[in-house]
């Protein structure tokens, strides 16, 4: 019996300038929601750091790196549309 396990596809989106300071700052989204985050959403406060970045990610290609959150969700939008190809999909790390 073959088993199949569907994986919706999730970002770790943080914030670049508190990283960029040395302040490991976010959490986890659906990758399909991701261009929809604002840095207000990740800080659950009002902030004014502008800059979101992926830094990991599950359930997206092999091979795929950091990605702006943008990036990440026309990307599994694109391969929701064609998901009937059996590509690989792994987590960064």
């Amino acid at each position: 019996m073959i088993t199949q396990t569907t994986v919706r596809p999730s970002v770790w989106i943080g914030c670049l300038a508190c990283y960029n300071e040395g302040v490991l700052n976010g959490r986890w989204f659906l990758a399909e929601d991701a261009g929809e985050v604002t840095p207000d959403d990740l800080h659950q406060n009002p902030t004014a750091h502008d800059e979101l970045w992926i830094f990991d990610h599950e359930g997206l290609p092999c091979g795929t790196s950091e990605m702006s959150p943008d990036t990440a969700q026309l990307g599994v939008r694109s391969s929701m549309r064609s998901e009937r190809n059996s590509g690989l999909h792994c987590s960064l790390g």
